[in-house]
């Protein structure tokens, strides 16, 4: 899991206790003193709409507690959708972009709830 890889890779991951054993790896990895370049550019999935990026119960808290202050990933590298944005399709269209401009996702982590529902996208609401 720690082995580093010829290029820094871009990690897409859904938020949350689901994740949290897969969190914990890439923070032992870091704390070993393994590079984890899969981390070294991040893009979260989803964020709740209208929770400022400091409450505690927002994706962006979330993963500063649990992931961004235990490993080394510049700021700059760090992608997390807005919950207060003004203009949600602008924001949206600006963080698909910034995306493509990391050159994509090599690898998305997501979880799958008790119901099958991915993110929160419920089985059959597509």
């Amino acid at each position: 899991m720690c082995s580093t890889p010829s290029r820094n890779a871009v990690l897409g991951m859904a938020t949350g206790p689901r994740h949290s054993a897969c969190i914990r790896s890439w923070c032992g990895c870091t704390r070993r003193g393994r590079s984890t370049s899969l981390a070294s550019r991040r893009s979260n999935l989803d964020e709740y709409v209208g929770l400022p990026a400091n409450h505690p119960q927002s994706y962006h808290y979330f993963m500063d507690e649990h992931f961004f202050q235990h490993v080394n990933i510049p700021r700059h590298n760090i992608n997390i959708p807005s919950g207060t944005t003004s203009n949600y399709p602008a924001f949206c269209q600006w963080y698909e972009g910034r995306i493509a401009e990391c050159g994509g996702i090599d690898l998305q982590i997501l979880g799958i709830g008790t119901d099958g529902h991915i993110a929160f996208n419920e089985p059959g609401a597509l």
